[in-house]
C-alpha cells in the first residue's frame, strides 16, 4: 500500500515537472536599459544634421563624458555631451505604459524621441522619469537621444562655479537607465508624477 501511494506520488511530480512553461517575455517590468548607446563629445543635437563631422563612440552606461585626470591641476571639462540609442519595441509592448527610468544624468538633460524633445531635466543628483509612450513607434526603430550639458549655471544646484567649489561635477550618463514597462493602469512613479501626494494614473 505505501509502494503504491510512492508510486502516485512521484508520477505527480513528474507530470507537474513536464508541464511547458509559459513562454518569457522579451521585457520585464523594469530591463536595464545600459547596452550600446552611441556618444559624442562636444555637440549638441542641432550639429546631428550634418553628421558628417561626428564620430561616435559605442559606449555601455554608466558612462562619463570625461575622464579626469586623478589629481586635476586646472579645472574638470565642461560642455556638451549627446547619448543616443536606437531600439524596436517588441510586440507584447503594445498597449502598455512604457517609460525611461534615470537615476542620475549630469547635470541638465534633455531627452528626444525620433526628434522631438519630450522632457527636460535639471540637476544632476536625482533620478527623473521620462513617459515615452506617446512617442513611441511600435514595430518600428526608435531613436531616443539625450543631450547633456554640465557647465557652470546658477538655476542648477550647487548653483556656483565649478572654481568655487571643492568638489567636482563630472559629466554624463553617470548612473544606469532602465526601462519600465506597466500596463495602462498603474500606480504612477512618484518621480514622474511630478506632485505631492501622487496617486495611480
Amino acid at each position: 500500500m505505501r509502494n503504491s501511494t510512492l508510486l502516485v506520488f512521484m508520477a505527480l511530480i513528474l507530470s507537474a515537472c513536464s508541464e511547458k512553461k509559459p513562454e518569457t517575455l522579451k521585457h520585464t517590468r523594469e530591463t536595464l536599459f545600459n547596452d550600446s548607446w552611441e556618444f559624442v563629445k562636444d555637440a549638441t543635437p542641432e550639429m546631428i544634421s550634418d553628421s558628417t563631422h561626428l564620430t561616435w563612440e559605442t559606449v555601455d552606461l554608466p558612462h562619463t563624458a570625461h575622464l579626469e585626470p586623478l589629481v586635476i591641476e586646472d579645472q574638470q571639462w565642461q560642455g556638451n555631451a549627446l547619448y543616443r540609442k536606437t531600439f524596436t519595441p517588441a510586440p507584447e509592448l503594445n498597449n502598455k505604459h512604457i517609460a525611461l527610468h534615470f537615476e542620475g544624468a549630469m547635470q541638465v538633460a534633455e531627452v528626444f524621441i525620433n526628434g522631438q524633445k519630450i522632457a527636460t531635466n535639471y540637476g544632476g543628483y536625482l533620478p527623473f522619469y521620462v513617459n515615452i509612450t506617446p512617442h513611441i513607434l511600435m514595430d518600428q526603430e526608435n531613436t531616443i537621444l539625450v543631450h547633456l550639458n554640465n557647465e557652470d549655471n546658477p538655476q542648477v544646484p550647487p548653483g556656483k562655479p565649478i572654481d568655487q567649489l571643492d568638489f567636482n561635477l563630472f559629466s554624463g550618463i553617470y548612473r544606469n537607465v532602465w526601462l519600465v514597462v506597466k500596463d495602462p493602469l498603474h500606480i504612477s512613479d512618484p518621480i514622474g508624477a511630478d506632485r505631492v501626494a501622487a496617486g495611480g494614473s
